[in-house]
C-alpha cells in the first residue's frame, strides 16, 4: 500500500488534517477549490529539481505506511511490470513499472515512497476526476483486450473481465436512473456499453435473438451528461484501485436525487484502503456523505474562503463534531450542514419559524446600512427544538459560518438549555446570571394558582351555561381552562417585554441586548404568533398560512427584528475574513 495523505498546509499557514474518510471541501464561488484540488496533485507528483508551481498549497504531509516490498507487490498487482531490455517504451535497463504514461524503476521506489513528493507514482497515487474527465470515461469504444496476457487497463476492460463487477455497477445505475447497465462483449475488436438488459439468455456462443437485442439497446456513449457522469465516477472508483481518488463538483450534471446517492456511493467507498478529497456545492453531496456516520466512516467538512486577492483560508469541521449533530436522529434530516453554503445561518427552533422569518427577510428592499437584500445568503433551518441548538452552532461555527439563533421568550426559562447555548455561542453565562435572575423572579410573580373557589365559580358557570346531556368541546376547553396552573411563562409568550416593568424591564432589556452580541435573539414580543396579534394562534399552522396569504410580514414589527439578524451575521462574515 502507498502512503496515506495526513495533512494539507496552506500558504496562509492554516491546516487541514485529511479525513481517513472522506474530505468535503465546500465553500463560496472563487474560493480556490478546483484549484486545490488541482494542487493537491499536482504537489504530490513534484520531481524535485522543478519549480513547484503553488499558489494555495504551502506544503504536504504524507504518511508512510509500507516497506518497498510490499510497495513492489502492490504494484504488481496493479501494473505492468516491465523487464530489461527493448520494450515497445523504448530500452530499459533495470526493472521497472509502466504507470499513467511514465517509466517508473523499481530501484527508485524506496527514495519515492520516503519523499513528501511521489514524483511519477503520482499516477498510482490519485485520480484527479473533474466534470470532463467523468464524461470521457463513457466516451466512444474501449478496444477489446486479452484476456490471458493482458491486464485491464480502462474502465470498459474491467467490466469486460468481471461480471461480477459489472452487475454490481448495473445495480447501483438502476438505483440512481432506473436504467440497468449491459457489456457487450460480442462487438469483434471493441467493447461497447450499453443501457437497458436483455431478455433473451445470454448462451456460448450467444443466439441471434441474444445478439439482436444487445445491439438493439442504446449505448453509454449516447446518453445524457447526467447519467454518463454518474456512471463515470462509478466507474472511476469501482475499476480502479486508487489511494486518493479527488473529485471536482461530483453533483455536475445530477438531480438532487442522484446527487445525494452519489454521496452516500463515496461515503461507502473510503475506508483504510481509500481517501477521498471532494469538492461540492451540493447539500445533496454533503448529506450523502454524511448518511453512513452512524455506521463509523470518517468524514471531515472544510470550508475554503478567499481572504483577499492573495490569500485563502480553510476552516474544518472535525469528523467527531459532525458525528455529534448526526447521531441525533431528530437533527440528522434538518439540512443544517447546508448553512456551509450561505453567507450565514439563522437556526430558528421550528421549520413554521424558518417560513416565516424568511418571508420578512424577502419583505425587506434594503438592510439599515443600505445594502440591498438581493445580495443576501441567508440559510435557514431548524433543530427541532432549542435543545438541540447548541450541537448545530458548534458544527457550524468550526467552519467560521456566522450563525444567529432565533428563540422564543421561554428560552430564559430552563438553565440547561440557556447555559448551552450562551457557551455554545462564546458567551459568559456567569455575566449574564444577575440579569437573568431579575428576569425569572418577574415571571415567577405572574405564575397562576387554581384557587379551589374560583375554580368552582368557572365550572359552574360553564355547566349552567348550557342544556345538552354531554359537554361539547368548548365547554371542555373552558373548563380546561379555569383548572390550568401557570407557572408564568405563558404570560411571558402571550404578552413578551410589556409583561416587565421596573427593574425587570432593565435587566430584560440588557439581557437582551447581550445574548444578541453573540448571535441569540429572544423574540421580545414574546413568540413569533405575536408579531400579528390580530391573527388567531389557536393552531401556528393557520395562523402562518393566514399570515403569508395577507402578505402580513410586510407591515411587521418583525422586519427591523430580522434585519438586525442580517447585520449581525454580515458582521460575524467580516470578523471572520479579518481573522
Amino acid at each position: 500500500m502507498l502512503p496515506k495523505l495526513k495533512t494539507i498546509t496552506l500558504l496562509s499557514g492554516d491546516v487541514i488534517e485529511v479525513s481517513s474518510g472522506v474530505t468535503a471541501i465546500v465553500g463560496p464561488n472563487n474560493a480556490g477549490k478546483s484549484l486545490f484540488l488541482r494542487e493537491i496533485q499536482g504537489y504530490i507528483g513534484f520531481v524535485p529539481g522543478r519549480q513547484q508551481p503553488t499558489s494555495l498549497i504551502g506544503s504536504i504531509e504524507l504518511e508512510p505506511r509500507t516497506s518497498v516490498e510490499e510497495a513492489i507487490n502492490w504494484l504488481h498487482q496493479r501494473y505492468e511490470r516491465l523487464q530489461p531490455g527493448l520494450t515497445r517504451f523504448g530500452q530499459i535497463f533495470e526493472p521497472a513499472y509502466h504507470i499513467d504514461g511514465q517509466i517508473v524503476a523499481e530501484p527508485q521506489l524506496g527514495a519515492l515512497l520516503q519523499s513528501q513528493t511521489l514524483g511519477q507514482l503520482v499516477g498510482a497515487y490519485a485520480l484527479h476526476l473533474n466534470a470532463e474527465g467523468r464524461l470521457g470515461m463513457t466516451a466512444g469504444q474501449t478496444s477489446s483486450f486479452d484476456l490471458l496476457h493482458d491486464r485491464p487497463v480502462v474502465p470498459a476492460q474491467h467490466l469486460y473481465k468481471d461480471r461480477d463487477l459489472e452487475q454490481r455497477i448495473s445495480e447501483l445505475m438502476t438505483r440512481a436512473f432506473g436504467e440497468s447497465l449491459t457489456v457487450n462483449r460480442y462487438a469483434g475488436s471493441v467493447i461497447t456499453l450499453h443501457v437497458g438488459s436483455v431478455s433473451a439468455e445470454e448462451a456460448i456462443p450467444p443466439s441471434h435473438e441474444y445478439l439482436q437485442q444487445l445491439n438493439a439497446l442504446p449505448e453509454l456513449k449516447d446518453q445524457g451528461d447526467g447519467i454518463r457522469a454518474f456512471v463515470g465516477i462509478l466507474l472511476a472508483i469501482e475499476t480502479a484501485h486508487f489511494p486518493l481518488l479527488i473529485i471536482d463538483e461530483p453533483e455536475a450534471f445530477l438531480h438532487p436525487p442522484q446527487a445525494y446517492l452519489l454521496g452516500k456511493m463515496l461515503s461507502e467507498k473510503c475506508g483504510d484502503e481509500v481517501q477521498i478529497i471532494v469538492a461540492t456545492h451540493s447539500q445533496e453531496i454533503l448529506q450523502g456523505l454524511t448518511s453512513g456516520m452512524s455506521k463509523g466512516r470518517d468524514v471531515s467538512i472544510v470550508r475554503l474562503v478567499r481572504d483577499g486577492p492573495a490569500s485563502n483560508r480553510a476552516y474544518q469541521v472535525a469528523s467527531q463534531t459532525i458525528r455529534d449533530l448526526y447521531e441525533d436522529p431528530l437533527v440528522k434530516y434538518y439540512g443544517i450542514l447546508g448553512g456551509l453554503f450561505y453567507q450565514g445561518t439563522v437556526l430558528c427552533e421550528a421549520d413554521s419559524d424558518c417560513t416565516y422569518y424568511r418571508a420578512v427577510l424577502d419583505s425587506l428592499e434594503q438592510l439599515p446600512n443600505g445594502m440591498s437584500t438581493s445580495v443576501l445568503s441567508l440559510h435557514f433551518t431548524h433543530c427541532g427544538g432549542k435543545d438541540r441548538l447548541p450541537k448545530a452552532v458548534k458544527a457550524l461555527r468550526a467552519a467560521e459560518v456566522p450563525v444567529c439563533c432565533v428563540v422564543d421568550i421561554d428560552f430564559l426559562q430552563e438553565d440547561k438549555d440557556f447555559n448551552a447555548l450562551v457557551d455554545s455561542c462564546g458567551g459568559d453565562v456567569e455575566a449574564l446570571t444577575p440579569r437573568r435572575n431579575d428576569v425569572l423572579s418577574a415571571v415567577r410573580n405572574h405564575a397562576r394558582k387554581v384557587r379551589r373557589a374560583v375554580a368552582e365559580s368557572e365550572i359552574n358557570m360553564v355547566l349552567k351555561a348550557g342544556s345538552a346531556s354531554e359537554l361539547s368541546s368548548k365547554e371542555l376547553r373552558e373548563i380546561s381552562k379555569s383548572l390550568r396552573v401557570s407557572s408564568g411563562w405563558r404570560e411571558a409568550k402571550l404578552y413578551g417585554r410589556s409583561l416587565f416593568s421596573g427593574q425587570a424591564l432593565i435587566s430584560f432589556d440588557i439581557l437582551c441586548e447581550e445574548l444578541r452580541k453573540i448571535g441569540i435573539f429572544v423574540v421580545e414580543v414574546g413568540e413569533l404568533e405575536r408579531f400579528h396579534r390580530d391573527v388567531s394562534a389557536d393552531n401556528k399552522a393557520v395562523w402562518l398560512r393566514t399570515v403569508l396569504e395577507r402578505n402580513l410580514p410586510r407591515s411587521s414589527d418583525a422586519k427591523d427584528f430580522v434585519a438586525a439578524i442580517a447585520l449581525k451575521i454580515l458582521a460575524g462574515a467580516d470578523g471572520a475574513r479579518a481573522r
